[in-house]
């Protein structure tokens, strides 16, 4: 296999069956592709990427008040927290605050 080539269905076969009980540098000899090729086409072959999804958060998930929709996420108005798109907690920290030399 040169590189760039597209996988076909009997080396995806081949590497799901071989992937756990022989060892890594040894598939990157037999399928002549590198190890990063082969780790990610493991992955999309179980299909272990993680997507994120965007939630629809209609309740604060810490006070359960309604949510107001801000640009890049969720505000509770309340308990004064915030989400991002995927539902997950934004630290009034985090992100560029924490790292600028303003904090430190």
């Amino acid at each position: 296999m040169a590189t760039g080539e597209l996988w076909t269905q009997e080396e995806n076969k081949k590497l799901k069956d071989k992937y756990y009980i022989t060892d890594l540098d040894d598939l990157v000899i037999e399928f002549g592709r590198s190890r990063g090729s082969l780790i990610s086409r493991m992955c999309i072959i179980n299909k272990t990427r993680s997507k994120k999804k965007n939630k629809q958060i209609d309740k604060c998930p810490n006070c359960g008040e309604i949510m107001n929709r801000v640009e890049g996420g969720y505000f509770c108005k309340y308990c004064l927290k915030e989400y991002d798109l995927y539902g997950e907690f934004l630290s009034p920290l985090g992100g560029e605050a924490r790292r600028s030399s303003k904090w430190t």
